[in-house]
């Protein structure tokens, strides 16, 4: 048997005369993966930068070239390492248009891009915070939704954006996903059922 002291705890342990292969510095699994991940936020805080221009990540790993895990990744799949251009006005995924601003107040920090209908709005109203102009709630605009009152998520002009809190913004989209399907009949009878005051909230602006 060998007596060897743990790398993370100080205690000692023992390694059987029978153990195979390289001899631990852990006492155990909760000792390994602790150090593991001193050793990764080591890394991550104090690793040198990316030998790419333009990037400033960290260096994560202490094999290979000096290369980010973004970077590495990118060369390995495409072959070059350029970064990516960063596009101006354009249109996600889900329909919103997006422009570059990254010196704006409501910029993502991680690319700079502001939602336009965020952007138009802030610009009219300032700052804040403000009151939802559907139930008066003072919502700064960290929390705030920008209601596109015709459904119109490319129509961003300001007379068709409204400012709203998130519960407003969200209920009102599945009540008038819900009225779009109703016959005549249906809201004749959605009415009787639960009243007028959940039409007119649905439709208060959408005349």
């Amino acid at each position: 048997m060998y007596q060897r002291t743990c790398k993370t705890c100080g205690d000692a342990f023992v390694i059987p005369s029978g153990f195979r292969g390289r001899f631990p510095v852990h006492c155990g699994k909760e000792c390994r993966v602790s150090h593991q991940l001193s050793l990764r936020a080591a890394r991550e805080t104090n690793g040198p930068e990316c030998s790419i221009a333009g990037c400033v990540r960290r260096v994560r790993s202490h094999k290979g070239p000096v290369l980010c895990d973004t970077c590495y990744i990118r060369i390995y799949r495409g072959g070059q390492s350029d970064l990516p251009k960063r596009k101006g006005r354009h249109q996600t995924s889900n329909g919103y248009l997006v422009l570059l601003r990254p010196d704006h107040p409501l910029a993502r920090v991680r690319d700079g891009l502001v939602m336009e209908h965020r952007l138009v709005l802030y610009n009219a109203i300032g700052p804040g915070p403000h009151a939802c102009e559907w139930c008066g709630k003072e919502t700064a605009w960290v929390d705030a939704h920008v209601d596109h009152l015709d459904r119109n998520r490319r129509n961003n002009i300001r007379q068709n954006l409204l400012f709203s809190c998130a519960a407003c913004n969200q209920q009102r989209g599945i009540t008038l996903d819900f009225l779009s399907r109703l016959t005549a009949e249906g809201r004749a009878r959605f009415a009787a059922c639960k009243g007028d005051l959940a039409i007119e909230f649905a439709q208060k602006r959408t005349a």
